[in-house]
């Protein structure tokens, strides 16, 4: 008996790690949806998009459904794409917003960040 994936996401829904892991597919799948659109009104193919990046087509492929992590792309694949598309990847490391920290930390997290 099939169970539609709707049906299985109810059940499954309130496992401990299971919402957290759903959410983030979801926002992966966002993410390459919207990527992709950007790619498509640049008028660039997968294709040309991976030579440029000196990237496997596949790659892009994976990344645009959503797909990250050991077949998925990487923020060092990333970091390859967006320039060809005229963006560029911003990282920084934060504090949580309840966390306080001293000036001296903060010193650490600026370093931090300018190695990423």
């Amino acid at each position: 008996m099939s169970i539609k994936q709707t049906e299985l996401t109810r059940r499954l829904s309130g496992t401990p790690g299971f919402d957290e892991g759903y959410e983030q597919a979801l926002r992966r799948q966002e993410f390459g949806e919207r990527l992709r659109k950007y790619r498509e009104a640049l008028g660039l193919a997968q294709s040309e998009l991976a030579v440029r990046a000196g990237l496997d087509q596949g790659d892009v492929s994976r990344f645009e459904a959503g797909k990250w992590g050991k077949r998925g792309l990487s923020f060092e694949k990333l970091e390859k794409i967006l320039p060809i598309l005229g963006l560029q990847l911003e990282h920084s490391i934060r504090p949580l917003p309840e966390q306080a920290v001293s000036k001296e930390m903060q010193q650490h997290l600026r370093a931090l960040s300018s190695l990423l």
